[in-house]
């Protein structure tokens, strides 16, 4: 089935984009211009590639990868063009293998007390690589998506403590594969953004600030709207040491289509007051040893089944200097995601992340690694559903920087 067209909506921004781009050339042709491209190969083993309850044969995996980056600028343009590329291949499950694509570009322009900032991206890739964000454990891993996403940004100086900043977003992601009814578990949707927010030096570690963000969300089958004013606080008394925490209430109001006992269609309206916030904490230990911990509880796309979701987690990140060449490293996630609005295609899912690993850097542009990572995830009220995998990976990355043009 070919995917749908792109609502007229897509079109405009797509052809802002362009128009964009277009407007960046003749700055281009007097630029510097710096690039680097980036390899990777990685090899591992797993004992559930699906991360599937009940038994599951271990499998051999590779991923090749390829990025590059490349930035032009002038006194008052940047404009930054990237591209990347993942082959993913098993041995033995051949139906979970993937080509993923994304193309990128963000072009930034300096006024005297402004900045103005347009980003967009095209991804094309498959279910498997957003493990984290599944909503059903009978949904198909293989199942390929195709995500375009614009953002632009605008920054107003006010004075030397106060900033002005209106920002917007808008994402369209289809499943080319999928059967686009409201039955189907992989369903297209759109995500329109908006924020304004308000930021004020109180010091020069503190930083307090207002924003008032919105979004509309909208598939086949929920559309949910929702507003939320939050108040910031940011503090950095050291170098090494940062602060952010942004919270406030949250009113949304969710259209569900859903259907009843009876095989007809009803529509489930609701409107809730919630709460979202958003805490974050970078800090040195110790000279060697830095860890970065991020909480945070809001409603966001399940990026699968067509519906928004109440999600809570918890990151952590913590890296340990051995020597100048050796490094330790650990990363962790938990997260709750919870359907909402009358959903009854979304099973609430428990999921948890551990991934602690040694790093070698072997020259300035090659860098060495070993990881163990395990997944543990759960679905309420599905006996036996709860899955367990262990993975074990190495993987080899060499950074190759281009020679500086133009200027």
């Amino acid at each position: 089935m070919p995917p749908p067209p792109l609502p007229a909506p897509a079109r405009l921004a797509a052809a802002c984009l362009l128009a964009a781009l277009l407007a960046g050339v003749p700055a281009a042709r007097a630029a510097e211009w710096t690039g680097q491209v980036r390899a990777v190969q990685e090899v591992g083993v797993t004992d559930n590639v699906a991360l599937s309850a009940g038994k599951s044969k271990a499998d051999l995996s590779s991923v090749s990868s390829v990025a590059g980056e490349l930035t032009g600028r002038t006194p008052r343009t940047r404009l930054t063009l990237a591209a990347a590329a993942d082959l993913v291949r098993y041995l033995d499950r051949s139906r979970y293998d993937s080509d993923d694509e994304l193309l990128s570009t963000r072009i930034l322009r300096l006024g005297r007390r402004s900045q103005l900032a347009l980003e967009g991206s095209l991804r094309h890739d498959s279910a498997s690589v957003d493990l984290a964000q599944r909503s059903s454990p009978t949904q198909r891993l293989d199942q390929r998506r195709l995500t375009l996403a614009l953002a632009p940004s605008w920054t107003y100086a006010l004075g030397r403590r106060d900033e002005l900043v209106l920002g917007a977003g808008w994402t369209r992601r289809i499943f080319p594969d999928g059967s686009g009814s409201a039955d189907g578990p992989y369903l297209a949707y759109d995500l329109l953004a908006f924020a304004l927010s308000w930021n004020h030096d109180l010091t020069r570690q503190l930083m307090a600030g207002t924003a008032l963000h919105g979004s509309y969300f909208e598939s086949a089958r929920q559309r949910t709207t929702f507003l939320s004013p939050l108040l910031t606080l940011r503090h950095r008394p050291a170098e090494r040491r940062n602060l952010e925490v942004r919270a406030g209430p949250t009113l949304y109001a969710v259209e569900t289509q859903a259907r009843a006992a009876g095989g007809t269609l009803t529509q489930v309206q609701e409107q809730k007051l919630g709460y979202t916030v958003r805490a974050s904490l970078g800090q040195a230990l110790t000279p060697r040893t830095t860890l970065t911990l991020v909480a945070e509880k809001a409603l966001e796309p399940s990026g699968d089944n067509g519906e928004i979701v109440d999600a809570s987690r918890l990151s952590l990140r913590l890296v340990h200097e051995l020597g100048r060449d050796w490094r330790l490293e650990l990363a962790g996630l938990l997260q709750r995601q919870s359907g909402i609005g009358g959903a009854t295609s979304f099973v609430d899912r428990t999921y948890v992340e551990i991934e602690p690993g040694l790093a070698w850097a072997l020259s300035r542009e090659a860098a060495l690694s070993l990881r163990y990572r395990y997944r543990h995830e759960m679905f309420d009220g599905k006996d036996g559903d709860g899955a367990d995998a262990h993975a074990l990976i190495l993987r080899l990355g060499y950074d190759l920087p281009l020679p500086r043009r133009g200027g």
